[in-house]
């Protein structure tokens, strides 16, 4: 988890009920480190946005609810970037593509309820 995301603490939590099937995309992304943020998120159609990011190298985004079909705008460092979508109730990875730094959008397409972004510097 990083840093002040998802606690331990009794009660709701974003995603919580989600957590068994998203492990597999927690594992995959090391979230030690990583600060809450979403300053690096200029808009998307979710009713809630949560976020995680290690400097300008690795990203994460979870999305609950909300309007799927807008795009995911992100402004981020120069570079190139990694992006996979994840379907948080089934861990199944909806999309994935390449990015450049700067404004730039991720489609959310395939994504409905929740979704999680994973976007990872070259």
């Amino acid at each position: 988890h990083c840093e002040l995301w998802l606690t331990a603490t009794p009660g709701a939590q974003p995603g919580q009920e989600y957590l068994g099937a998203f492990r597999g995309f927690f594992e995959s992304v090391d979230m030690g480190g990583m600060k809450a943020t979403i300053e690096f998120v200029r808009g998307s159609g979710a009713a809630e946005t949560y976020g995680c990011r290690r400097g300008d190298d690795e990203l994460v985004v979870y999305l609950k609810g909300g309007d799927f079909s807008r795009m995911l705008d992100l402004k981020l460092a120069d570079g190139s970037y990694d992006v996979r979508v994840v379907d948080p109730a089934t861990n199944a990875t909806l999309s994935t593509s390449t990015i450049s730094g700067g404004d730039t959008s991720v489609s959310l397409s395939g994504a409905w309820g929740d979704g999680g972004v994973h976007v990872k510097k070259h």
